[in-house]
């Protein structure tokens, strides 16, 4: 009689301690966050995507901070990704694109529930930090926490130059989107 007790109440005990213990954590992490860029001008649609974002979330005092490797970016041409490296970002000499920002709302991290958010903080880009204001959108649910976020970044605002006779192919506005599902840290 006794076993039949103890089993599921040192079960019931894990349980609470694993639970309380994720709802309680501070720091989110990530290695696999997914970054895409799409520049859409008159004579061609440009696209990449990173699914190497790294980034950390601290949910106590709401502060960000992301970064991807510039090289990382994938294009469905190989052409497009060297001189998106080389003439552009000049990947080699700014290998990182770095943001810390914190949330401007309050939100209960412990709860599901989806809330829409605003990000402010400083985007460093070719060794050129921009202010920003970024919207986004966090799900907590079932002890995961999902953030995405549309916004966009203007070439001039990071000191990319795009010779005159390709300002048809390569727009001076760029839409990024950032799909993160962060983990505790220490899992």
């Amino acid at each position: 009689m006794k076993k039949s007790f103890v089993l599921p109440f040192v079960f019931t005990v894990i349980l609470f301690i694993i639970f309380h213990s994720n709802a309680h954590t501070q720091t989110w992490t990530t290695q696999e966050g997914q970054i895409t860029f799409f520049s859409e001008a008159p004579l061609e649609n440009i696209d990449a995507t990173s699914k190497k974002l790294v980034s950390v979330l601290n949910t106590r005092n709401r502060q960000v901070a992301s970064r991807v490797a510039i090289n990382t970016f994938q294009f469905r041409n190989g052409l497009m990704q060297e001189h998106f490296n080389d003439n552009y970002m000049e990947s080699d000499k700014y290998p990182l694109a770095n943001l810390r920002a914190q949330i401007v709302e309050d939100i209960d991290f412990t709860k599901n529930g989806k809330h829409k958010v605003t990000l402010e903080g400083t985007m460093e880009m070719r060794d050129i930090e921009k202010e920003m204001t970024i919207p986004g959108t966090i799900e907590i649910k079932d002890g995961k926490i999902l953030a995405t976020s549309e916004f966009i970044v203007k070439l001039e605002d990071h000191d990319i130059k795009v010779p005159r006779m390709l300002t048809r192919n390569i727009a001076e506005e760029i839409l990024v989107t950032v799909k993160i599902e962060y983990k505790p840290h220490n899992q």
